[in-house]
């Protein structure tokens, strides 16, 4: 009888047991999963914000100067997705913010949210408290669009040619500096050197002729003129989705230019552009990758010396 009784006393630790690591499971669960959903939306939330803020900025920063960074209030770190899907392409945005619970936790990732009229070129995600950015109107050869350079990590030109240290000469802050070697660029900052790779993080080689190449992760990107700066802050696959949109666009306001041309002809003032914008168009519509590129600027400078010298001028 004893013994029967310590059996049932027993099943009914266990039961109880049981039982109680049951609702534990089911209340952390619980909890974990409303938790989550909270920082979904709030990630989702800020990243709207953060798209909200960049639109504004493309338009009412000047080249040559930086504008103040973003400043977050928590560690971030932010998804830069481009895709040329569709008429204009886009890119997406997305957040993930470090856990005020766990220091080296990240929350969960936010929504992605899309823009189409943003270029941001950048890392596929980059990563701090402090969006550094800086804006080039990119033309060719009317504006087609504001390219948009997004970083966190302060970067360090060694030895840059003349022009591009005229250019970064009036960025120059705590994000951007200059040197003539690279032993005085901070241990932190990603150094950016010129016909040399002896211990940089990207290098770029000029070709000639505002062309060449930009080495960077064990890959190459082509670039043309201005998009140099494009292909030192961004990505492989990032910078080539976004040329693609730029290219898109291209087709889109060549039509547009054109249409003005017949227009500004109509009226008693011909421009003579009308064939040369033509073909431009054409080379935008049937670029398929950066190899095309060169002969695209190299008819867009033609249109624009002639612009240049036209009496009336299109734009």
């Amino acid at each position: 009888m004893v013994n029967k009784k310590a059996l049932e006393m027993s099943f009914a630790w266990i039961f109880a047991i049981i039982a109680g690591a049951a609702i534990i499971f089911l209340a952390i669960y619980i909890s974990t999963t409303l938790v989550n959903s909270g920082e979904y939306e709030v990630n989702t939330k800020t990243t709207q914000a953060i798209v909200n803020l960049l639109d504004p900025l493309q338009t009412s920063s000047e080249q040559g100067k930086t504008p103040e960074p973003l400043n977050l209030i928590k560690e971030t770190r932010i998804y830069t997705i481009c895709s040329s899907s569709g008429k204009f392409g886009e890119n997406r945005i997305q957040i993930q913010e470090k856990s005020g619970f766990e220091n080296n936790q990240y929350t969960e990732k936010s929504g992605d949210i899309g823009t189409i009229n943003q270029y941001v070129f950048a890392d596929d995600m980059i990563e701090g408290k402090k969006i550094y950015f800086f804006i080039i109107p990119y033309k060719m050869p009317f504006k087609i669009a504001d390219i948009m350079i997004l970083y966190t990590k302060p970067y360090c030109f060694v030895n840059p040619p003349r022009d591009i240290e005229d250019f970064i000469s009036p960025l120059s802050s705590n994000s951007l500096n200059i040197t003539n070697s690279i032993s005085k660029c901070s241990s932190n900052s990603i150094k950016v050197c010129f016909e040399t790779n002896s211990g940089c993080d990207v290098s770029v080689y000029d070709y000639g002729d505002k062309t060449g190449i930009v080495k960077k992760q064990g890959k190459e990107i082509f670039y043309e003129g201005d998009l140099v700066y494009p292909a030192i802050f961004s990505s492989k696959e990032n910078y080539e989705c976004n040329v693609k949109r730029i290219i898109m666009r291209l087709e889109h306001l060549s039509k547009l230019y054109k249409e003005k041309a017949s227009f500004v002809s109509i009226s008693g003032c011909n421009t003579g552009l009308t064939s040369d914008i033509n073909i431009l168009g054409t080379l935008a519509k049937n670029y398929n990758n950066l190899d095309e590129l060169r002969t695209i600027k190299l008819q867009a400078d033609e249109i624009d010396d002639k612009n240049q010298d036209a009496i009336c001028q299109l734009y």
